[in-house]
């Protein structure tokens, strides 16, 4: 417990985390920050290019990082990804679940939706969460010595928004189960918490939005600091979250949105059959 904010409060140091998606956009900015503030990071990537390169650039700053592949919608890869990196690390500290995405499925209304569509966003948003999550919280209470969880949630699951009922009720879903298990996990000196991120620049969003340009121009419009994010202003807020000054913080969803929340709703790409 600590009794006086200092800078030391904000760092990691010494804490052993794991990051899903840690190899590219979100995730990759998420891995940088918690090795910047000292935390030793698992980044738990499937995209074994993308993941070693993310690894060879913290150690290149003299940061210690391990590489481990999972497929996080499998529950005998997350429980083999749990176990090796208990094996180099010798206990988890902090989690974050950053997988997920909309699967390759754009916005469209529920009638040009498939079930197959929706089992898809469904395992890698939802089922994935939970499959981590379990593992890795079981082994948080068996150390004995309390953690942090923070899930990427998104501004998609705060309101509802035409042609994103799956996207959007997946996230929604993650933002439910970081407050219920807030509940559970508290007991055990675990914090549960969620962040909600608005239009963030990524090389994936990039591509997503290429011929776009009323979009994005509607999306800054309706966003009171004027621009989108990038992943630094994510991961701060996660790392925040992870750190000793917020200690007394659990169960709440934090939006990292340049203030987009504050309007309640979001621009929505168009849907075309063409497109679809």
């Amino acid at each position: 417990m600590i009794t006086m904010i200092t800078p030391e409060a904000y760092l990691l140091t010494g804490k052993k985390a794991i990051v899903t998606g840690g190899g590219q956009g979100i995730g990759k900015g998420i891995v940088e920050a918690l090795t910047n503030l000292g935390a030793h990071v698992a980044v738990a990537e499937i995209n074994n290019e993308t993941r070693e390169q993310v690894i060879a650039e913290a150690k290149a700053r003299g940061q210690k990082a391990m590489g481990v592949s999972v497929d996080v919608r499998s529950k005998a890869s997350v429980d083999a990804m749990v176990q090796t990196v208990l094996k180099e690390f010798g206990q988890i500290d902090l989690l974050v679940n950053n997988v997920g995405g909309t699967t390759g499925v754009g916005p469209r209304p529920l009638h040009a939706t498939t079930e197959a569509q929706w089992e898809s966003i469904y395992v890698m948003n939802a089922k994935s969460v939970y499959l981590v999550t379990r593992a890795v919280a079981d082994q948080m209470i068996k150390q004995g010595k309390g953690g942090a969880i923070v899930s990427i949630a998104s501004i998609g699951g705060m309101w509802g928004h035409e042609n994103l009922a799956l996207y959007g009720s997946m996230k929604a879903a993650l933002i439910n189960f970081s407050q219920s298990l807030n509940g559970e996990l508290g007991r055990y000196g675990i914090r549960v918490n969620s962040v909600s991120p608005g239009s963030i620049i990524t090389p994936l969003s990039s591509r997503s939005n290429a011929g776009r340009p009323d979009y994005i121009d509607e999306t800054i419009r309706m966003t009171p600091l004027g621009r989108k994010g990038i992943p630094a202003n994510i991961a701060g807020a996660v790392a925040f979250l992870l750190s000793p000054a917020a200690e007394f913080i659990s169960g709440q969803n934090i939006l990292v949105d340049g203030g987009r929340g504050f309007l309640g709703r979001c621009p929505v790409p168009a849907y075309s059959e063409a497109s679809s």
